[in-house]
């Protein structure tokens, strides 16, 4: 998990490099009236959406939602937060929320955090002309100090998760943003016994691959936030 320990919501804390999002063992859903089961998003359980809603951005705060996801707004509705999505007409982007968000997003001089996902192909924008292009349009959404959750797809066809995870990285960079977490979130039970990672059986062990590859059994999402001055832009 990203942080636990409560502080005062007006602070921002040094997060640790990476976070790990473990699956629930017994798939618990939230559920809405007349039993009505809520959606989790990149394989995060609603619950969890709602945890990064609230430890990334502050009561009042505008939450982007880029994927339109319901979860993320009924979460960013619950925790005091104004919900808004974003409609792209050529190289504009246009915020879409009620009266009050709009309020506070021009008073906060942007939004305090976006949640979106790339897109799966480089012929969908996941080439470096347009990652640099994407990262500039959600950074100039974001409020000075506002973050941006973005997750890396998990589809065939993809390079490397590495080449992706730089080539994201560096579009951000070029956007002024600062990368400050790599949060992975793990689509699959864990073995409690894995002879791979035991010293005496690892040797013996063959590994489970597929098609030459060990299969992916998470899911990756990368935090970044707005610079605040010229400086940190620099030295980004």
């Amino acid at each position: 998990m990203p942080q636990t320990q409560p502080a005062d919501p007006g602070t921002r804390r040094e997060r640790v490099p990476v976070g790990i999002f473990l699956p629930d063992p017994h798939r618990f859903r939230i559920s809405r009236r007349r039993g009505r089961q809520l959606a989790g998003w990149q394989d995060l359980e609603p619950w969890n959406v709602a945890h990064l809603i609230a430890e990334y951005s502050r009561v009042g705060d505008v939450v982007i939602d880029g994927d339109v996801h319901s979860t993320i707004s009924l979460a960013t509705r619950y925790l005091h937060r104004h919900p808004a999505t974003v409609t792209t007409d050529a190289d504009r982007s246009r915020l879409q929320a009620t009266l009050s968000g709009r309020r506070a997003f021009r008073r906060r001089h942007g939004a305090g955090l976006m949640l979106a996902t790339l897109p799966s192909t480089p012929d969908d924008g996941l080439g470096p002309t347009s990652l640099i292009h994407t990262m500039r349009a959600w950074g100039r959404l974001l409020s000075p100090g506002g973050f941006l959750l973005t997750a890396l797809p998990a589809v065939a066809g993809v390079p490397d998760a590495g080449s992706v995870h730089s080539a994201v990285i560096t579009a951000a960079r070029s956007a002024g943003l600062v990368y400050q977490q790599h949060l992975l979130v793990v689509t699959r039970r864990l073995l409690e016994n894995e002879p791979r990672a035991r010293p005496d059986t690892a040797a013996t062990t063959r590994p489970a691959l597929r098609q030459g590859r060990h299969a992916r059994v998470h899911r990756d999402l990368l935090a970044f936030v707005a610079a605040t001055t010229r400086e940190e832009t620099t030295h980004v």
